[in-house]
């Protein structure tokens, strides 16, 4: 073969190689996604350790104690009465559960969104400690009255802690009826995620076929998908990282602000680490297209 049908037998197969490298850089574009949607997005796992990472249970424990130390003006109650029986593990438990509550309902282990079981044992005993040591040292009758404002006491609290465990504000979020939106998704994220996986294969095995007699120009052409798709996903996640765009977010309590922005960053970081692995990959492949080509060159011009 010459020169010149080598060529024209190189340009014959441009356009189905670029064709399916279109094709193959949307279809991984659409693959790391759906993988950052199912392994993240979709995962109480992924919410729980954005908690943990950034602090947010020993945070919900400083602004309730803040709290009550305010509220002891018109409580007369000790903020320790309340804290003594509000430690980190209890924290923890209502948070997550709340989390796992959301996603067993969007995932639909359940029916509803449960309410979240919190040990509240230690706070009862401490409030109601409190409150019979205050009746014998001023002589207050145990009355209903004085049971009444004992248990709304108690009620006033676990409502209190219930609502500064709500850290990424799911119950607002339930109104919405976003939930019951996400619920209907669910069940297919999975099967587009597969789908996304067998274009891609396809893609690879077709230009394998395409190239079998040239092998270094699949190299060449995966290697080009590859990095188009990464610098593709990569580029909206550098612009949110370098600008700190979500620090600009507005939350009523600090909390609530750093749970939603650590998620939200967290969640731009697992996409970027996701694409920058795809990068590095890529480029590995284009250095063996790089030296196959170097290596069939010389040996065209040796012959």
């Amino acid at each position: 073969m010459n020169k010149g049908d080598a060529e024209m037998k190189r340009f014959k197969h441009y356009f189905p190689n670029y064709i399916l490298t279109v094709i193959l850089v949307f279809a991984i574009s659409g693959l790391s996604l759906f993988s950052m949607i199912s392994e993240s997005l979709l995962s109480p796992s992924f919410y729980i350790s954005s908690v943990e990472k950034h602090g947010i249970y020993q945070r919900v424990i400083n602004y309730a104690e803040d709290y009550f130390e305010k509220n002891y003006a018109v409580s007369s109650i000790p903020s320790e009465i309340y804290m003594d029986g509000l430690d980190e593990e209890i924290v923890k438990q209502a948070v997550d559960g709340k989390i796992n509550s959301f996603f067993d309902y969007v995932s639909g282990k359940t029916d509803k969104i449960e309410e979240t079981e919190i040990d509240f044992s230690q706070l009862e005993e401490n409030i109601t400690g409190f409150f019979n040591e205050f009746a014998e040292e001023n002589n207050v009758e145990l009355n209903d009255a004085f049971k009444k404002q004992l248990d709304k006491t108690i009620k006033a609290a676990e409502t209190d802690i219930n609502a500064f465990t709500n850290i990424f504000m799911l119950d607002y979020i339930e109104k919405t009826g976003i939930p019951q939106k996400i619920r209907k998704v669910y069940p297919i994220v999975s099967p587009a995620f597969y789908a996304f996986i067998a274009v891609t294969a396809i893609c690879v095995i077709l230009l394998v076929l395409l190239n079998i007699k040239e092998i270094k120009s699949f190299l060449y052409w995966l290697s080009v998908s590859g990095l188009c798709s990464a610098v593709i996903m990569l580029i909206p996640c550098i612009i949110l990282k370098s600008t700190d765009y979500f620090s600009r977010l507005i939350m009523r309590t600090d909390y609530v602000y750093f749970a939603v922005t650590g998620l939200l960053n967290d969640t731009v970081d697992s996409l970027m680490n996701l694409q920058l692995v795809i990068l590095a990959a890529s480029a590995v492949i284009m250095v063996l297209y790089i030296i196959a080509a170097a290596i069939s060159g010389r040996k065209e011009k040796n012959s």
